[in-house]
């Protein structure tokens, strides 16, 4: 089994069981501790759990449904979010977007614990930073989606225009080389234009199912996309994006 396949299955137990021990994922994957122990340092250096005395802790998230917290807990998102969290420099400002992918990167990005801004209209991203002493953070406010758990509305986009940032990290269900990034959903697409007029640097975060994709609300040209993170090589898109990171 190789590591990727343990440790999603370690944090599979995690989001279930709520904690989980070395003895007992020994057992279950037929390693050894010390292999065990391993998985877990990796995981806690990225943010998703919490080391214990043999064992680990999930982190509390206690506004996530199931659903949110096992699509948050996607390798391939965290492997994403993990790759545009290495392109982040201390003292930065970021707007990170609401989504599972761009919650993968605000979760390595607080296991770095670097002095950052961060604008979003994500209530999980805030929970990630709010008791950090290193991030300023700011959030949009806005009308609430208790569904998404993210603001949304006029005061969001606003609130957003109220600023400016050095990288924006966004989240995308859809991305077409003409069409551009687009979502099902309006009220999405008006907070993301916003970001994208309010940052510097755009990267798009997503997997590599949702390139080629095209869907009804209009976000951005894909010419305005700086770096794309996904999570396999792409064939066509290296003459249309500056920059390609492959996670």
């Amino acid at each position: 089994m190789f590591a990727e396949e343990r440790r999603k299955i370690i944090l599979d137990r995690l989001i279930r069981q709520g904690r989980v021990t070395v003895q007992d994922l020994s057992e279950q994957l037929e390693v050894s501790e010390d292999t065990v122990r391993r998985d877990l340092k990796h995981l806690a250096d990225h943010g998703y759990l919490q080391k214990t005395h043999g064992g680990a802790v999930m982190l509390d998230t206690p506004r996530l449904t199931y659903q949110q917290r096992a699509d948050v807990l996607n390798t391939d998102k965290i492997r994403i979010g993990h790759a545009a969290a290495a392109l982040i420099h201390p003292d930065q400002t970021l707007f990170i977007d609401a989504g599972s992918t761009t919650l993968a990167a605000a979760r390595s990005l607080h296991a770095r614990d670097i002095p950052l801004t961060v604008i979003t209209n994500s209530l999980e991203v805030s929970e990630i930073f709010h008791g950090s002493e290193k991030v300023r953070l700011i959030v949009t406010g806005g009308i609430w989606n208790r569904t998404l758990a993210h603001f949304y509305g006029h005061t969001c986009v606003q609130a957003i225009q109220e600023f400016r940032a050095e990288v924006a990290l966004i989240g995308a269900a859809a991305l077409h080389p003409t069409a551009g990034n687009t979502t099902p959903y309006q009220e999405d697409a008006l907070v993301k234009r916003a970001i994208f007029a309010s940052s510097v640097r755009r990267m798009v975060l997503t997997d590599y199912t949702k390139l080629g994709l095209v869907s009804s609300s209009f976000i951005a040209p894909t010419s305005d996309i700086d770096v794309l993170v996904t999570d396999q090589e792409v064939e066509g898109w290296k003459d249309l994006v500056p920059e390609i990171v492959v996670a």
